[in-house]
């Protein structure tokens, strides 16, 4: 691996930025040395923390010697120097890999040769998935609960819950929010009347209607500051959007097509089904197609040409609309549209895509609760799209703990609210002109932070409000998989072509050839999955990791309380004991039903026992039913069928008891009128059909009115602070029913204890009655 290196010792800032602020409070301006540190000490303390011992850390990012913006090189090397001033017992070495491509390759090698060199890396959110599937980044939950630098509440609910979690531990310390919005020019939509667009066929309608325009309605002040070969102004285009090769397509793609196929909530997935790693492609995608072939009409500009360098085209006026990243921004200041740029979400769908049928339905509140709904078009579903997921940094596993320590406690410092607000805002002082990042904080979405670094009041309140809709509970979380990359090419390559094809003339923007592309698409993205799962482990199968980075994967029957096999199988052998000795032992009365000694314990009341004891010992099996291996509608009628059969065996091993009790009762008290003890079978039905009559009734009552049914309850309802847990929590199942239910279930049990006391105090009277076998004892 070819890396350029810089040791870094000490150079004294000229301001650095106080340690961290409250998420209410506006961010503190950078302040002299003497310097509030990222671990709260001041110089001599913080060097206390290693005993005096010394600590090198070598971290590896991008280098890029071509654009030096995207230099994160240089970035690191400038907050290593001021780092040095409060931590001097921390050397920090920075390494650099050309390009991103070749960063994320080198990154996984390093994970997955387990290779120890560097402790730390800032990276693309984007390869988690690859380097957690070899364990190579640290687990820092503990640290980010712990540190106070950190200010972990302060970070955006998305970025500190969703990006910088994996598999519901947290790995990385956001450093960027990568986050698209939709850009427009607020005069043209004004001076024309024209609606701000809400869906993407509003979108096609607008840049249509703007496409090739050169004039405002007056007919003679020019849209733009920019003029055609001959002098005159020239025409803007509706919508301009890089769409070089092998660059941002996937995004674009993506951000339209998760408007049909996300909309039950981040962890439900848009690109694939979580349930079954499915794409979620059906009637959505050729419909995204037939969303981006109009935009590629509608624009005057060489789209094929530019990636996000597109954008300099909006600055100069020369289109109405685009979309892209937060840091449009950058060139906002100074530039043509300085007054006139509106930002806003970016558009949504008023259809979605049914994952069963994979066709298009309209949105409804119960089938998009993160919607809105209009007057004029209904409901509309909104996907946030966090595209790319901004850099982030990680800490290597296989170093050592203060490697770890020291390492997480730099970022931390890199992160902290007041020093990072002066990264996101490109007119803000900072210590690096690297500026990469885009707000990720609360705290960076001060208004007043913005309007007092020169940006337009109404600009920065849109724009900041614009950002908090990453935190919406349907924001698309970018693909964080093994192999998301070649996923993400595959995307790409398909759109490109198809879009070429629409600009060249040599396209059918038809359905049939948008359905086409649709199942060439689906079924690389499917030989892709196949592929990666035929050479690795089960348990590392893609379904799974996407389950991880998507924080609902259950990994053991332990997280759902399972009764599992081994005891349900041991509950069935005894009750299959129980049931054979009790058959046996029923078989046994009725061949020696004229034995004496059988004779005189009635053979029909002792099978009627034998019957109940089977009855009540089937329970066992009832009650061992569970969703491990059973539906739902199973596990609900195993819940209500337990009282039936309970109820029904006890019943029954009452009533021949009792009947014999009830028996020596009459004997005892009409000694001339009863003169033996044998007990007719009418007996026994009458105490059974009175007390099961009485059980029937609450039965049946329970069964129609409230019956049981399975859930699956939390284990524990406390929350954790932090939320890092977006998986269902550890669970246990239950039978349960509403309120009444606990009075259905008093009832009966209040009516068979009763008749259990009365069955007691008649057995009480007759103790001292003697029988040649002696049974009442046994009774």
């Amino acid at each position: 691996m070819s890396t350029n290196t810089t040791a870094t010792n000490s150079t004294t800032p000229t301001s650095t930025p106080s340690a961290y602020i409250a998420t209410t409070a506006a961010p503190s301006e950078p302040i002299a040395t003497p310097i509030v540190s990222s671990c709260n000490c001041n110089s001599a303390e913080c060097s206390n923390k290693n005993n005096g011992e010394q600590v090198t850390i070598k971290l590896l990012t991008q280098l890029d010697e071509v654009n030096p913006g995207n230099d994160f090189t240089k970035y690191l090397e400038e907050y290593a120097k001021a780092y040095k001033e409060i931590r001097p017992d921390i050397n920090i070495e920075v390494s650099g890999v050309e390009g991103r491509l070749m960063l994320e390759d080198d990154l996984i090698e390093l994970a997955r040769t387990q290779d120890s060199e560097y402790s730390g890396f800032v990276m693309p959110a984007q390869i988690t998935g690859d380097l957690v599937q070899y364990d190579g980044l640290w687990d820092l939950t503990d640290f980010v609960r712990s540190d106070e630098t950190l200010l972990w509440p302060d970070f955006l609910a998305f970025y500190r819950e969703r990006l910088a979690v994996y598999n519901n531990r947290a790995k990385l310390i956001p450093l960027d929010g990568d986050f698209f919005l939709m850009y427009y020019r607020k005069d043209l939509f004004a001076a024309f009347n024209r609606t701000v667009p809400r869906t993407w066929d509003e979108y096609s309608v607008e840049a249509k209607f703007f496409n090739a325009r050169t004039t405002m309605p007056d007919g003679v002040t020019p849209i733009s500051n920019q003029v055609d070969e001959e002098g005159k102004p020239k025409a803007i285009s509706g919508s301009c959007v890089g769409r070089l090769p092998k660059c941002a397509n996937a995004f674009w793609t993506t951000m339209v097509l998760t408007t049909m196929t996300q909309y039950g909530g981040t962890d439900t997935g848009g690109l694939f089904n979580p349930e079954n790693m499915e794409p979620l492609l059906g009637d959505a995608f050729p419909e995204t197609l037939r969303h981006m072939a109009n935009q590629v009409r509608f624009t005057n500009t060489n789209e094929f040409e530019s990636c996000l360098r597109i954008s300099d085209n909006f600055s100069n006026g020369e289109c109405a609309l685009t979309y892209n990243f937060g840091n449009q921004i950058n060139e906002l200041l100074g530039s043509f549209v300085e007054d006139k740029m509106g930002v806003s979400r970016t558009p949504g769908s008023t259809h979605v895509m049914n994952r069963e049928t994979k066709k298009l339905e309209p949105c409804t509140e119960e089938l998009c609760p993160f919607g809105e709904t209009f007057e004029d078009i209904g409901r509309v579903n909104y996907s946030p799209y966090a595209a790319f997921g901004g850099w982030v940094a990680g800490v290597s596993n296989f170093v050592g703990d203060r490697e770890k320590k020291a390492a997480a406690e730099f970022f931390s410092y890199l992160s902290n609210a007041a020093q990072s607000i002066n990264d996101v805002i490109p007119t803000a002082t900072s210590l690096t002109e690297i500026r990469f990042a885009q707000p990720y904080r609360l705290s960076h979405l001060i208004t007043e932070e913005w309007v007092e670094r020169d940006y337009p009041p109404e600009f920065s309140e849109d724009y900041t409000n614009a950002i908090r809709d990453v935190d919406t509970f349907n924001t698309v979380i970018e693909l964080r998989i093994p192999e998301a990359s070649e996923l993400r090419g595959e995307i790409d390559k398909h759109v490109v072509d198809y879009l070429m094809g629409i600009r060249d003339g040599t396209g059918d923007i038809g359905l049939a050839s948008r359905k086409n592309v649709t199942k060439y698409l689906n079924d690389d993205l499917n030989a892709i999955v196949t592929r990666y799962d035929a050479v690795n482990n089960p348990e590392d199968q893609l379904l799974y990791q996407y389950q991880k980075s998507l924080g609902v994967f259950v990994d053991n029957a332990n997280d759902k309380n399972l009764i599992g096999p081994e005891m349900r199988y041991t509950g069935w052998a005894i009750a299959a004991l129980v049931v054979a000795t009790s058959i046996g032992f029923a078989v046994w009365t009725f061949v020696n039903r004229t034995n004496r000694v059988v004779r005189a314990s009635q053979p029909f009341i002792l099978i009627m026992v034998c019957i109940s004891a089977a009855i009540m010992s089937s329970t066992i099996v009832l009650v061992s039913v569970d969703d491990e291996w059973a539906s739902v509608e199973v596990c609900d009628w195993a819940c209500m069928s337990t009282p039936w059969v309970y109820c029904t065996g006890f019943v029954v091993l009452f009533s021949a008891l009792f009947s014999k009790t009830w028996r020596n009762k009459q004997i005892l008290d009409n000694p001339d009128k009863f003169t033996r003890l044998k007990v007719p079978r009418e007996d026994f039905a009458k105490q059974f059909v009175r007390l099961y009559a009485v059980n029937v009734a609450i039965l049946l009552t329970w069964t129609l009115h409230t019956p049981l049914t399975w859930d699956r309850k939390a284990v524990s309802d406390t929350p954790d602070d932090f939320e890092f847990d977006n998986s269902p929590p550890d669970t246990y199942g239950t039978c349960s029913g509403e309120d009444s239910a606990i009075y259905f279930a008093g009832s009966l049990a209040g009516v068979n204890v009763m008749a259990m006391v009365f069955a007691i105090a008649v057995a009480v009277q007759c103790r001292f009655i003697s029988l040649e076998y002696d049974e009442n004892k046994w009774i």
